[in-house]
């Protein structure tokens, strides 16, 4: 099961009106009311206040909340326009993180997709560039893409020190390489952490959240595929590049999956879709004899709450296959394969030993009392 959006996708990808779909250009407006100004006034503010910051990785500026409040009234109400979506995207990863960027990149889609002739910016004599620039510098065009630092300072961890991201991890591990302790030392009073304050967020973080960030950084790794792949099929040779986004995501993905790898063992990919990130599993009702009806709490490992109901998708498996290539082996063997599962030890042993006697060293050896041989009556 996907994790929850952040944002309403849909109702930010209903068409304006039946006679202009994309509605009218929002640059058209130039008063002091202009929501497109407004937006993009309130952008440069908020990029010029990251600039100036001395801590690298502190609260977003307040200015980004505006560029994505208004951002998305003019995509609902007023125009469809590629590069409100992009400072829309901007703004998204500052609030909500990874979540936010792809449910971004999912909206940029949907107007490629829905909307691609006439949204906004027209076509000019540049062609399909200047319709497309916004979404180009997101990733980087020729620069370093405007999501890309915010990218690596998304938080990884969450412990009591501080929340660190990749940036930090990255910071910590040249610190490690330092053998100066001057210059180690410097750094330190510069802002760099410790591998040792790292690992203790690591530590602090809970399993079922690593796992929801592993999820949702692979829920933004395919919804960024599904944007290039948008554009690829209106724009060509002139899509916007993604790879230097893609490259950084898969990054912090290993990343993840390196430092976090004995919490991401405990809390499953699987789990942290189905749960949204809460390990105590689901909680249904159970009624007894006498009509008392309890709550109980059920812990799903890897999705599935019990060793039938993972069975029970095999079967489903076999089936699928059954029907979609009968030539093929697989339902039989999956189906064989249950029914294996369902057979007690003894007759599983029955059915892959021929031989009784070696059926009863097996059972012995593992501590288990080998069934009365039956009589023949001769």
């Amino acid at each position: 099961m996907a994790l929850t959006p952040v944002i309403d996708i849909d109702a930010l990808l209903q068409p304006i009106s039946d006679d202009a779909p994309a509605g009218t250009d929002p640059r058209a407006d130039t008063s002091s009311s202009s929501l497109y100004y407004q937006t993009k006034d309130a952008r440069n503010a908020a990029r010029s206040a990251e600039r100036a910051a001395v801590d690298l990785g502190g609260p977003p500026p307040e200015e980004w909340d505006v560029v994505a409040e208004t951002a998305a009234t003019i995509l609902a109400n007023h125009a469809k326009d590629l590069e409100i979506a992009a400072w829309f995207v901007e703004a998204l990863l500052r609030q909500e993180g990874f979540a936010g960027l792809r449910d971004g990149f999912r909206v940029i889609t949907g107007i490629v997709q829905n909307f691609w002739e006439p949204c906004f910016p027209e076509l000019d004599e540049d062609g399909i560039e200047s319709k497309v620039s916004a979404v180009a510098g997101l990733s980087g065009a020729g620069a370093v893409g405007t999501l890309i630092q915010p990218t690596r300072l998304v938080p990884l961890t969450f412990g009591s020190l501080a929340d660190y991201s990749l940036w930090n991890f990255e910071q910590a591990t040249d610190l490690e390489k330092i053998t100066d302790t001057y210059k180690r030392q410097e750094r330190i009073d510069n802002g760099a952490i410790t591998m040792e304050q790292f690992n203790q967020s690591v530590a602090e973080t809970p399993a079922a959240r690593f796992g929801e960030t592993a999820a949702l950084i692979e829920e933004t790794l395919a919804a960024l595929a599904e944007m290039s792949a948008a554009f690829d099929a209106v724009a060509g040779v002139d899509a916007p590049p993604t790879s230097a986004l893609r490259e950084l995501l898969e990054q912090i993905l290993g990343s993840l999956k390196h430092f976090a790898a004995d919490k991401l063992a405990v809390s499953s990919y699987g789990d942290a879709q189905a749960g949204a990130g809460e390990e105590s599993g689901e909680a249904v009702e159970t009624t007894g004899a006498d009509g008392t009806v309890t709550m109980v709490q059920v812990r799903k490992i890897d999705g599935y709450a019990s060793r039938d109901e993972a069975l029970a998708e095999l079967l489903r498996i076999s089936n699928y296959f059954r029907k979609t290539e009968p030539h093929s082996p697989i339902s039989y063997t999956l189906e064989d394969a249950v029914r294996r599962a369902r057979l007690t030890l003894p007759e599983l042993l029955a059915e892959l030993a021929e031989d009784p006697s070696h059926i009863q060293r097996i059972l012995l050896a593992a501590g288990i009392k080998p069934p009365e041989v039956e009589s023949s009556g001769y």
